[in-house]
């Protein structure tokens, strides 16, 4: 028997108050009686050594020498009967009581549980030698089966009554925790659907019935269908995540819904499974964060980056050929007393023409720089 099941049962058993119980006390004394001994004794196991629970007869010292002895020479499990210590090596060493009393016999039948686990011994105990037979020890055992009923239907009461109590103690707790969970839930801003196995929609927020009614001016209903409120698209790309939600993996990412240019949303979209207590997959939980501002702002930086990015290029390496060709052309014209030729004029009149196609190139950047940082103006040439 595993240590741990063991001690586990007997504290179970020992967290009952019993060393008043009557029941107990009345095995106790049919125990002496079947014996005819002085004393009876129930013991608890804790861990691995017997500690008297319950006594009647004697005093507890009267037995915790044997039961110490009894610990070392034998297992819980065991039916154990001494019918004369002094003739017994194993108890060769035991000591005269402080009252000039030995015990000279000593019988111990285990108390096993319906689990089969071991939680103590019923005892008895008597100054003078005993002769025992068979019919003794069915005795004994029968004894023991009888104080073990009592004690696992008292423990059944006391875990039922327990459990009563409990059960409305967790009503109580639940209905305020509804209460509690519903105001969060109808509070969040983002959208929150919770979809059965089937796909059907089985609860949704505010935030969710909001959303539909003003993008879809339709009225969100627990029972419907998501495509009973998105297009065709979007409800294709909706249901393939929630398929692989289903088969237990955790979805997560930014989608952009379909239909027309100017309805089209950026979503933050995460898909979770929901299993009950046992593990049990009960449907799939979809929350959304419209995160369209943050997208947009996103894509009208990089593309002002990019702009940025141009210019300066342009300013940098571009500008340079026609600029230089054109000093240089004017210094060969200075140097011909301003005399120019076509040839040098032809040259002239190529660098000053790249260098007005660049300047125009600029000044379209900078026009398309000046309506992406306007986020109105972005957003409709997005369109």
């Amino acid at each position: 028997m595993k240590v741990g099941s063991r001690i586990e049962s007997a504290s179970a058993f020992s967290e009952l108050s019993l060393e008043q119980d009557e029941e107990l006390q009345e095995a106790l004394l049919l125990a002496t009686s079947i014996f005819s001994t002085p004393g009876a004794a129930l013991c608890f196991l804790d861990g691995d050594q017997l500690e008297i629970k319950l006594s009647t007869g004697l005093c507890k010292q009267h037995y915790s020498r044997l039961i110490n002895i009894y610990n070392a020479v034998s297992t819980p499990e065991e039916i154990l009967i001494v019918e004369d210590t002094s003739k017994d090596d194993r108890f060769a060493t035991l000591l005269r009581m402080e009252d000039g009393q030995t015990p000279r016999f000593y019988a111990a039948s285990p108390l096993i549980t319906k689990q089969g686990v071991c939680i103590g011994t019923l005892c008895v105990l008597d100054y003078v030698p005993h002769q025992q037979d068979a019919q003794h020890a069915l005795s004994l055992k029968i004894l023991a089966k009888h104080l073990i009923s009592i004690m696992e239907a008292k423990l059944n009461l006391a875990r039922l009554d327990g459990s009563f109590a409990e059960l409305e103690r967790a009503r109580e707790t639940a209905i305020s925790n509804e209460i509690k969970l519903r105001a969060l839930f109808e509070s969040l801003t983002d959208v929150y659907v919770f979809l059965g196995m089937s796909g059907e929609i089985l609860d949704f927020n505010q935030a969710a019935y909001k959303y539909i009614l003003k993008a879809k001016g339709k009225t969100m209903v627990r029972g419907g269908c998501t495509a009973d409120y998105l297009n065709e698209v979007d409800n294709a790309a909706f249901m393939a995540n929630f398929r692989s939600a289903l088969r237990g993996e955790r979805i997560s990412q930014e989608m952009l819904s379909y239909g027309e240019l100017s309805e089209r949303v950026w979503w933050d979209s995460i898909f979770e499974p929901v299993r009950n207590t046992k593990g049990e997959m009960m449907g799939v939980s979809y929350i959304a964060r419209n995160i369209n501002k943050r997208k947009t702002d996103s894509v009208r930086i990089l593309k002002q980056n990019k702009i940025l990015k141009d210019i300066a290029y342009i300013h940098a390496h571009e500008y340079r050929a026609p600029v230089c060709a054109i000093m240089g052309i004017m210094s060969l014209i200075e140097a011909d007393d301003y005399v120019a030729t076509k040839e040098y004029l032809l040259m002239l009149q190529k660098a000053v023409k790249e260098l007005d196609a660049k300047t125009h190139t600029v000044i379209n950047l900078v026009s398309d720089l000046n309506m992406v940082s306007t986020p109105a103006a972005f957003k409709t040439n997005l369109a």
